[in-house]
């Protein structure tokens, strides 16, 4: 298992929290999932990939 860690800056968050609020006044439910994703990688601060081979 490959482990990467993720530092999101406060400024790269304020960015990412007004894309997700536009992405929910424009109904776009993919762009919420993903920005919804990244932000979830500033309170762990970490992601856990695993491949298959």
């Amino acid at each position: 298992m490959t482990s990467i860690r993720v530092t999101i800056s406060n400024a790269i968050q304020k960015d990412l929290q007004a894309l997700l609020a536009l992405a929910y006044r424009c109904g776009d439910p993919r762009l919420v999932r993903r920005v919804t994703a990244v932000l979830s990688l500033r309170q762990n601060g970490y992601v856990n990939l695993t491949t298959e081979l």
